[in-house]
C-alpha cells in the first residue's frame, strides 16, 4: 500500500510498504487534510483489505483556532462560565467532567436573582450542532423538573437547546483533562 497525506499547505507526506504504514506530520499546519490509500499489490479478494485510522496528539488547552477551513475551541471551566452572560446569573461556579468522548458532563451551581441553585447538564453532538439536555438541578433544597430547566436553558441561550448552533459544523466534541474541545469546520 501506499499512503498519502496532503497538508493544508499543500505539502505531501508518505509512506509505503506493508500494513501498517505510519505517516507523521509533525507541527501540522490546522486546517483540512486529503488522505489517499494507494493499493500498490496484493489487493482483492484473496489479499490484503486496506483500512485507514487517522489519530492526533492535540493539546488539552484553552484555545480559539480558526485556520484554513478547521475550526477549534477549547473551553476550560473558568472559560465556558465566562462566556455565560445571563441576566441576574452570579457567582457561577462550573465543573467540566475528565476526560469523555462525545458527551459532556458538566456540574454548576451559583446564585440567580440572589437565590442559590446547582444542577448538571449534558451535551452531546447532534447532526452538526449541540444538544443540551438537562440531568439535574435544585434551587431552595428542591428539585427542578428536567423540562423547566431545559425551557429556561432555552431562554437564556435563546436558542433551542436540543439544536444549538455553535457557528460552525461541528464535526467532534469531548473533554480532556477537564477542557472541552469542540473541533468543527467552516460551512462550505
Amino acid at each position: 500500500m501506499k499512503l498519502q497525506v496532503k497538508a493544508p499547505d499543500g505539502q505531501m507526506y508518505s509512506g509505503t510498504g506493508a500494513s501498517p504504514i505510519v505517516v507523521v506530520v509533525n507541527n501540522g499546519p490546522a486546517g483540512i487534510y486529503m488522505i489517499y490509500v494507494i493499493g500498490v499489490s496484493g489487493l482483492g479478494a484473496d489479499g490484503e483489505t486496506p483500512f485507514v485510522s487517522v489519530a492526533a496528539l492535540e493539546p488539552c488547552t484553552s484555545a480559539d483556532l480558526n485556520q484554513n477551513g478547521a475550526i477549534r475551541r477549547g473551553l476550560a471551566s473558568q472559560d465556558l462560565a465566562g462566556n455565560i452572560q445571563v441576566s441576574g446569573v452570579s457567582n457561577l461556579n462550573l465543573t467540566i467532567s475528565g476526560n469523555l468522548l462525545a458527551v459532556l458532563i458538566i456540574t454548576g451551581n451559583g446564585t440567580f436573582n440572589g437565590s442559590s441553585w446547582n444542577g448538571t447538564v449534558i451535551l452531546a453532538k447532534f447532526g452538526t450542532s449541540l444538544q443540551v439536555m438537562a440531568v439535574s438541578a435544585s434551587a431552595f433544597g428542591i428539585k427542578i423538573p428536567a423540562e423547566q430547566i431545559m425551557s429556561q436553558v432555552g431562554t437564556a441561550v435563546g436558542q433551542d437547546p436540543s439544536n444549538i448552533s455553535v457557528g460552525f459544523i461541528l464535526d467532534r466534541l469531548f473533554t480532556c483533562n477537564s477542557v472541552i474541545i469542540i473541533d468543527g469546520r467552516a460551512a462550505l
